[in-house]
């Protein structure tokens, strides 16, 4: 890869910003359908108490959400906020 004439060099200072490279195994992973699964959801917040929350439910094909969209809609806002509502409480 490249940026004009300069090669783009990656160097290992970019990742040292991320708080799994100083704790390793202190990061998991939970796979939850937010549309189908809110209870289990909720029990793994109230068992787990994260620090930090990655939601990677979005639908971002937007080919689908014309196809489809009251599922896009579901899983793009109404499940975020459900998702967003366990968290604040």
């Amino acid at each position: 890869m490249s940026a004009g004439n300069q090669p783009f060099r990656r160097s290992a200072s970019c990742l040292s910003a991320y708080k799994w490279e100083e704790h390793p195994g202190r990061v998991r992973f939970k796979r939850i359908d937010l549309n189908h699964d809110l209870d289990g959801l909720k029990a793994l917040l109230a068992s787990e108490r994260p620090t930090h929350v990655v939601n990677f439910a979005a639908q971002s094909m937007v080919g689908e959400s014309w196809l489809h969209p009251d599922h896009w809609m579901m899983t793009n806002v109404v499940s975020t906020v459900r998702l967003h509502e366990l968290l604040r409480n």
